[in-house]
């Protein structure tokens, strides 16, 4: 595992591979099992995350309370959660996040690839395909790529959400879930061949929160037979589409 706690913008890790991370101990070694970053700002490029595992958030990195990173050109494939944020966990913390992929990851609770919480992130140029939130009734999955809960703004631009044969899957919102008073903007975004058993093939945007949509595309966002809301499902959240 990398550590990453208290640094700022001059520690930078440039071209590396991060794999086969465990952090399945006590809390707070049950968070990042790739890397762990507390209050620290590092910059991560060209690296490529795979095959780490945390036994509640953040299966390959956390970003907690005040670690305002900046990711470029990253890769997250096949990392995994117990709880959430198949890939990555973002708590408190104001991170940038720019031309990264985000493929097959999973977690067994909410948010396939990235957890948001209480965090206004910057995610830009993102692509986010076969990622999965759990889908079984028990588990309540939600987002199959991004959760985003809690009071903050996070701001999403030029992302895309699956593809034809490669969408994202949760129990309810296969690529995105809302919740918890958050307040996200997605300019740009493509969310295509996400699906789920429940609600909100491509979105669920649960009470209370307030996610807009500019100049996004829905297409091919599926359901089965016992399912609503193909494209996104509104419960009881304020949902701006322009």
């Amino acid at each position: 595992m990398v550590t990453a706690s208290g640094v700022d913008g001059s520690a930078i890790l440039d071209g590396f591979t991060v794999t086969g991370g465990v952090a399945d101990g006590t809390a707070p070694d049950n968070r990042g099992g790739g890397l762990y970053s507390y209050g620290g700002s590092p910059t991560i490029r060209n690296c490529v995350f795979t095959c780490n595992y945390a036994g509640h958030n953040g299966g390959a990195m956390i970003l907690s309370t005040g670690s305002d990173a900046t990711l470029v050109n990253c890769t997250f494939h096949d990392n995994s959660a117990g709880n959430g944020g198949g890939a990555l966990q973002v708590y408190q913390s104001e991170p940038s996040i720019v031309r990264t992929t985000f493929t097959n990851n999973a977690a067994i609770g909410n948010a396939g690839a990235v957890f948001i919480g209480e965090a206004n992130a910057v995610v830009r140029d993102c692509v986010f395909t076969d990622n999965r939130a759990d889908v079984d009734e028990d588990d309540d999955g939600h987002g199959g790529a991004i959760s985003i809960w809690g009071e903050c703004e996070p701001t999403i631009t030029d992302c895309t959400f699956g593809t034809a044969g490669a969408g994202n899957t949760a129990y309810m919102g296969g690529a995105l879930a809302t919740t918890l008073s958050a307040a996200p903007s997605f300019t740009n975004c493509t969310f295509t061949g996400n699906s789920v058993p429940y609600r909100g093939g491509a979105v669920v945007a649960l009470s209370p929160s307030g996610p807009t949509f500019v100049g996004c595309t829905f297409t091919g966002n599926g359901r089965d037979t016992e399912s609503v809301g193909g494209g996104l499902y509104n419960e009881g959240a304020t949902v701006t589409i322009d």
